[in-house]
């Protein structure tokens, strides 16, 4: 595996716009009923058309832009959805939109020690699914069976889907182990999918997946046993990972592809655990 180039950074954005300082924006409300907007994603499709996915109250939303104003329609959930992701393709010449997120019930369990007797909120978590063809009907995939139940301590979940070729892939974490669910949009099967790590012991916070002009994955994500972020790079057949920094960094982070290189950003904090700075890595 090559081996990432680590800097500290302070990132400027450069737009090409001048006057940025006095520039303009227009603002305007997307979705103000109910509890809106938790773990917005957006993503533009193949037509260049941005679409959102988010939380509300519960459950999976999706937004589109139709030139003037968005459009946030209900997709799944009734309670307890967490954590929204999107992404396009195009099956022959139908374009795909899949939204995902992590669902589940609440339940009250009963906790002893032996001396004590208590009461915690445990829940049942999942990832669903949703594709829709051509702007149409949301369709729920089905056999999704990776369930688990989630202490209160197992941290923020998280999910994140990308669209490579045929193959819709979905990564995400429960116990601290990150799963990788493929299903082929065209044959409509899903695929047998490989480990990605069985090192890490602590609960994920934070993961970030894309895919390089080769179909090949990129992952980033947290380690919460040690406070490490790590990378692994799925070839189509096997996923290989490795440790790109240690010691309270990675909480956060974000992957990125440039000239085929994989680009991370993520969070370090101090040895006094008050301040935080941003770090980046590029592979050589």
């Amino acid at each position: 595996m090559r081996q990432m180039l680590v800097t500290r950074a302070m990132v400027i954005i450069t737009l090409g716009l001048c006057g940025m300082a006095s520039a303009q924006w227009n603002k305007q409300i997307i979705d103000q009923s109910g509890n809106a907007g938790y773990t917005p994603t957006i993503k533009v499709d193949l037509q260049g058309v941005p679409h959102v996915a988010y939380i509300k109250d519960g459950a999976l939303y999706h937004g589109k832009w139709n030139g003037s104003s968005w459009n946030p329609v209900y997709v799944a959930g009734d309670s307890y959805a967490k954590c929204a992701s999107i992404a396009h393709g195009i099956i022959g010449t139908t374009p795909v939109t899949a939204l995902a997120s992590l669902q589940g019930h609440s339940y009250v369990r009963q906790m002893s020690n032996g001396y004590q007797i208590w009461y915690e909120t445990w829940y049942l978590l999942y990832a669903k699914i949703i594709l829709s063809e051509r702007s149409g009907p949301y369709t729920e995939l089905s056999n999704l069976i990776y369930h688990s139940p989630t202490s209160p301590a197992m941290g923020l979940p998280w999910i994140e889907i990308v669209i490579a070729g045929d193959i819709l892939h979905c990564v995400y974490f429960y116990y601290g182990q990150p799963l990788h669910i493929q299903y082929n949009l065209r044959t409509k099967q899903w695929l047998e999918s490989p480990s990605i790590d069985n090192v890490v012991t602590g609960a994920a916070v934070k993961c970030s997946l894309t895919a390089d002009a080769s179909g090949n994955l990129h992952l980033s994500y947290f380690d919460q046993a040690d406070w490490d972020l790590k990378y692994a790079y799925y070839n189509g057949t096997a996923w290989n990972s490795q440790y790109i920094d240690t010691g309270n960094v990675g909480e956060w982070n974000s992957i990125v592809i440039r000239n085929g290189k994989p680009h991370i950003f993520y969070n370090c904090y101090d040895d006094t655990w008050t301040t935080s700075s941003l770090k980046h890595a590029e592979m050589n």
